[in-house]
């Protein structure tokens, strides 16, 4: 007859990365985030025309925050722990990068420098207590 199924590895090698190095897979994303950073400071000037996109993209972070700290905590996490915590791993890793994302945008489209700054740093302390939380 045939023979009895085989657990198989993730089958995204990126999920799998998360959920085997997720220290090494935070430090690497921090560096690619610094990477982009450092491309717009070299493209962009540091103070925008328009001023009110440091209040979208300070919103934006708080949000990113708030979601990545307080929502998948109490939502996510209680349905996962059932079905497999790869999807988690993914989740917790995208909105960790959201604040920098969103704030790198903002800036090319007018905002000032300290928004970008800001959006990293947040994302770059949100990956690790991802990779935190992945490593449980």
């Amino acid at each position: 007859m045939g023979s009895p199924l085989k657990p198989q590895p993730d089958a995204n090698l990126f999920v799998g990365l998360l959920r085997r190095w997720p220290y090494q897979a935070a430090l690497i994303t921090s560096f690619l985030l610094l990477i982009c950073w450092d491309a717009c400071r070299n493209a962009f000037p540091a103070n925008g025309d328009r001023t009110w996109l440091n209040w979208v993209a300070v919103a934006f972070i708080a949000y990113g925050v708030g979601v990545s700290l307080f929502f998948v905590p109490r939502c996510f996490v209680p349905r996962a722990r059932g079905r497999g915590l790869a999807q988690l791993a993914w989740l917790r890793w995208a909105l960790a990068i959201s604040p920098s994302m969103i704030a790198l945008g903002l800036w090319t489209a007018g905002a000032d420098q300290w928004v970008a700054t800001t959006g990293l740093v947040v994302s770059v302390l949100l990956l690790f207590l991802a990779a935190r939380e992945n490593d449980q």
